[in-house]
C-alpha cells in the first residue's frame, strides 16, 4: 500500500487535491500499521521471544528504572519452558501487578519471585505499600484485577490475592505445566 500510494504520488504530482487524498491514504495506512503492531503486541509481547525469565527480568528493571522503585526478581527451581499461552499469561500477570503497584501502592519494594517446579509454575509479586481491602475494590479500578483472573481461569490456573490496609499486597498465582491440572488445592 505504501508503494503503490508512492507511485501514485509520482503520477499526480500535478495535481494537488489528488496529493491531498494521497497524504490522508498514506496517515490511515501509517496509523493501520501501528493498530496491527499494538494488537500483536497486545496478544503476544514481542519480549517474550527471548525467553519468560529474561522478559521478565526486562520488566523487573524497566519497572525499577521507570518508577525509581527497587525491584528484584527471584527464580527457584529449574526453569521449564512454557508454551506460548502460559507464558503470555504470567507475563501480562507480572506486568499489570506492576502496572496496579505503580500507580496504586506507593511501595518502596517490589518482589517477583519466579518459582518451576515439574507440575507448575508459582509467581508472587509482593510490594510494601499501603495496601488495600480485596473486598472492596470497585470497577473500573478492579479490571485489572479481573483480568489476571480471568486469564488464569481460561488456562487453568490460580489466583490470590493478599493484602490489607497499611500491610502491603501479594498476588500469587499458579500455572500449571502444559498437560497438567491445578487442582483446589491451597496454594
Amino acid at each position: 500500500l505504501k508503494m503503490d500510494l508512492s507511485v501514485l504520488k509520482l503520477h499526480c504530482a500535478d495535481q494537488p487535491p489528488a496529493l491531498e487524498v494521497i497524504a490522508d491514504m498514506s496517515t490511515v495506512v501509517a496509523r493501520t500499521f501501528e493498530v496491527i503492531r499494538s494488537v500483536a503486541t497486545s496478544l503476544r509481547p514481542s519480549v517474550l521471544n527471548i525467553g519468560l525469565v529474561p522478559a521478565l527480568e526486562w520488566l523487573v528493571e524497566d519497572f525499577s528504572l521507570r518508577w525509581d522503585t527497587p525491584c528484584l526478581l527471584k527464580m527457584d527451581g529449574t526453569e521449564r519452558s512454557l508454551d506460548e499461552t502460559r507464558s503470555t499469561v504470567v507475563f501480562r500477570v507480572v506486568q499489570e501487578s506492576l502496572t496496579n503497584i505503580a500507580r496504586h501502592a506507593q511501595a518502596k519494594h517490589v518482589l517477583v519471585n519466579l518459582f518451576f517446579d515439574t507440575t507448575r509454575v508459582k509467581v508472587t509479586v509482593q510490594d510494601d505499600g499501603v495496601g488495600f481491602a480485596p473486598s472492596h475494590v470497585e470497577e473500573p479500578h478492579g479490571f485489572g484485577l479481573l483480568g489476571m483472573q480471568e486469564r488464569l481461569l481460561a488456562i487453568g490456573g490460580q489466583f490470590q490475592i493478599d493484602s490489607q490496609p497499611g500491610c502491603g499486597c501479594t498476588i500469587s498465582v499458579v500455572v500449571p505445566q502444559p498437560g497438567r491440572y491445578l487442582f483446589t488445592t491451597p496454594m
